[in-house]
């Protein structure tokens, strides 16, 4: 989770300069609504967004930070409203596909989930969570020799992923490859991931 909100953060921060300070009503409801979510007063936020959206209905960014409110409080198929509404005025933002993927997996939605991160697989080859994030929804459907593939695919875009090995390793031990799944665990143990150990002394010392 904490990796999600530095991404959602980081790209709040980016965006903050672009925010208009035109004097409108949907801009000033935007500016008061974005204040209150600094402070974490997201039932505010969500009251001024809804009035930005009442005064302009193609207000994309209204849309987007309505449905991380609505996320903080829980309101997860209000979320995916917001967000699906936010994608289909921006469909490239990657953003939004990855955190409306976060909310499909949260509801056991998995399906939804894999087709939001193979959309940010097809736009950035590279996205090492989306690849991650997709093998976890997979080996959820009982598909462990797609869900191997995909954290191959992270560990190959980052090397140091102990927690890939940590989950590949179940997938691999799933799969019947014992020694591969001990030797995954290893590595994750060896870059620090918790429980690891205790794994490979279940499984791995007989």
């Amino acid at each position: 989770m904490k990796t999600i909100w530095s991404i959602l953060f980081a790209v709040l921060l980016l965006n903050s300069a672009c925010f208009s300070q035109d004097d409108n009503e949907a801009e000033r409801n935007f500016t008061r609504g974005w204040r209150n979510f600094g402070t974490q007063t997201y039932k505010l936020s969500l009251e001024y967004w809804n009035k930005s959206i009442e005064a302009d209905n193609d207000m994309a960014k209204a849309f987007y930070m309505r449905g991380i409110a609505k996320w903080k409080l829980e309101d997860t198929e209000g979320a995916i409203k917001d967000f699906s509404a936010f994608i289909e005025k921006d469909t490239n933002n990657i953003e939004a596909y990855f955190l409306r993927g976060v909310i499909y997996f949260q509801l056991n939605e998995y399906q939804n989930a894999i087709d939001d991160w193979t959309k940010i697989i097809e736009m950035k080859p590279d996205y090492v969570r989306a690849y991650y994030n997709r093998a976890i929804a997979k080996f959820q459907l009982k598909q462990t020799k797609e869900s191997i593939l995909d954290f191959d695919k992270a560990i190959a875009l980052k090397e140091d992923y102990g927690d890939a090995y940590y989950k590949r390793g179940v997938a691999l031990y799933t799969a019947k490859k014992k020694k591969a799944a001990c030797k995954d665990w290893k590595k994750a143990n060896e870059l620090g991931v918790e429980n690891s150990g205790s794994l490979i002394s279940e499984y791995c010392a007989k």
